[in-house]
């Protein structure tokens, strides 16, 4: 996405996500949160799995500074599972960093994507999700992305 209609996006994104943990993640692992333009699409219940690979990936890579062209793309639920899109990871780190991501994913199954505690892939009106039993029903709650 590129010119003054990715830059108003980004710009919403980014201000929608002042004051919390996204922007402190964002601002910890710059700039390879820079080309992540749609945020976060995912509920807050993932937070310690999204933080946490990406200080396992900041282990392997060395840091921002150890791979300032790789770039985070894409974090989502997708099919009730976790989706962290990476680009330009070092050849040297491609195999460690793609293996911690699909551990992350696998995990997802597992935590309510709402609130963190143990949850499970359920069906709730045609859509896929991983939830607690408090959530597994999403009229229970507002769905807000």
């Amino acid at each position: 996405m590129s010119g003054d209609y990715g830059k108003e996006v980004l710009r919403r994104v980014l201000e929608r996500e002042r004051g919390t943990w996204r922007e402190h993640l964002r601002a910890q692992y710059s700039p390879w949160f820079d080309s992540l333009v749609w945020g976060f699409q995912c509920y807050d219940g993932w937070r310690e799995l999204i933080e946490n690979l990406t200080a396992e990936i900041a282990e392997i890579v060395g840091g921002p500074a150890g791979a300032p062209e790789m770039k985070i793309v894409q974090i989502k639920e997708k099919f009730g599972g976790l989706r962290y899109y990476v680009r330009h990871v070092p050849e040297r780190h491609s195999d460690a960093v793609y293996a911690a991501v699909n551990r992350a994913g696998q995990r997802s199954f597992e935590v309510c994507e709402v609130c963190g505690r143990p949850g499970r892939l359920v069906k709730s009106i045609g859509y896929w999700h991983t939830a607690c039993s408090e959530h597994e029903d999403p009229g229970a709650f507002k769905w807000r992305k």
